[in-house]
Order: structure tokens, then sequence, then C-alpha cells
């Protein structure tokens, strides 16, 4: 059975609404099994958390693992904007992104990966620089749209299967077109990568509306259809 989990939140700590207790809070009223908060890294979009603050970001969330150790499981992740120019870094985040010390992280996940609309990066370069990040990776609601005409179904299948990335499923409506979400649309895909073991992990991209932090029903039952692996965390600490 597949955890009732959610690793799409944002705080106070960049554009949300709520603090990561009110977060977590939440979802422990909504009986998830995993929580995850993922404020957005240094970019110049949105409200975001600074790479010289990104040790006292991830330090407030260790302290509330501790403090919800017996009701729910929290990880603590951190989204990249992939665009250059919005987010300088991004080439270059390697240094950040060890396990040592206050800068340990539970997983990254990266946004607009292959999305020209929002001047992401392209797949093969992302995946270059993925290699060197010694963490647990995601595309954050991922639009394989534009992948998929470029590059057709099978080379975009080897080329994340072969990559040791995770894929979210999203239930934030924004990312719909005519009401269908992308995993929706492109459901051959995601049903080829499933076959192939690529894992995957749901996400509402929590900002404004608490009670986004519990709408992953449909994300779910999506992931139990296709018989999907789940991305999952050890206890490091």
């Amino acid at each position: 059975m597949i955890p009732k989990m959610n690793l799409h939140n944002h705080t106070n700590f960049s554009d949300g609404a709520w603090s990561p207790f009110e977060i977590i809070q939440k979802a422990c009223d909504e009986n998830l099994d995993i929580i995850g908060i993922s404020d957005h890294l240094q970019t110049t979009k949105t409200p975001s958390v600074k790479i010289e603050d990104l040790p006292n970001y991830i330090e407030h969330i260790e302290n509330l693992k501790a403090q919800f150790k017996n009701k729910i499981k929290v990880v603590s992740g951190i989204e990249i904007d992939s665009c250059p120019d919005r987010s300088p870094f991004v080439r270059d985040l390697s240094s950040f992104l060890h396990d040592s010390g206050s800068f340990y992280l539970d997983y990254v996940l990266v946004e607009y990966i292959g999305d020209p609309l929002w001047d992401g990066l392209s797949l093969d370069e992302f995946i270059k620089i993925r290699n060197k990040w010694d963490k647990t990776v995601g595309l954050a609601h991922w639009n394989p749209e534009y992948l998929l005409e470029t590059l057709g179904l099978e080379k975009l299948v080897k080329s994340i299967s072969e990559s040791d990335l995770f894929i979210e499923i999203t239930s934030f409506s924004r990312y719909n077109r005519n009401g269908i979400s992308p995993f929706e649309r492109e459901r051959p895909l995601f049903k080829r990568l499933a076959e192939l073991g690529v894992k995957f992990a749901v996400g509402s991209d929590t900002h404004d509306d608490l009670d986004d932090v519990a709408r992953i029903t449909n994300e779910i039952n999506y992931l139990e259809d296709l018989g999907a692996n789940i991305v999952s965390f050890d206890d490091k600490k």
C-alpha cells in the first residue's frame, strides 16, 4: 500500500502562508504518513530561502522532526528553479547539497526541466548536473509534453529511467489543461516509467490553502493503479 504522503509544501520561509509547524500539524490531523517541507531555494521569481540561510532553514525542520517523531515522518526538502537567469546557482549547487552538518537535506525538487515556457534547463544538461548531487532528487509538477515532442516516448523513458530521478505526481490544478492533469494526459509515459522501476511521489504544491496538504487521494490512487514504486527515506540521523 502506498503511504499517504505529500512532499511539496511551501511555508513562510519562502512564498507560503503557513509555518512549517502548521503544515506538519495539518498533516497529522489528516492522518498522513509522510510530510515534506520544500520551500523555494534562492530565485528571483518568488520569495525564497537564500543560500546563506539554508542551514537555519534545515535546522528548523530538523527540530520539528524531533518534535513530531512519534506522530508523523517529517522530511526536509528544497525546491530549485532550473532557470539559470532566475536561479544563478543552479549549475553549481553541489557544494551546498551535501550530507554533513546542518546542510543535511532528505530530498531536492527541481522545477521546469525541459519546459521552454519557463526557460528551464534541458533534460540532458540537468541530468549531468544532477549526477553531482549526492541527494534524492525529483522532478516537481513535471510537464513532459515538450520533451515528448522533441525526444519521443522511447528516448524520454530511457533518459528518465537511467537518471536516478523520482517523479512528483501533483494535485495542484494550476498545472492542468482543460481540466486534465499532466499525469492523466500522458498516462502511457508514466505507465512505462513505473514498469521500469522509476520511483514516484505525491505533492500538492501547498501555498495559501492549508487544506491542500491533504488533497492527495486521487494521486495516491493513480500511483496504486500504476503499480508504482514510491520514493522512500531511511533514517540517517
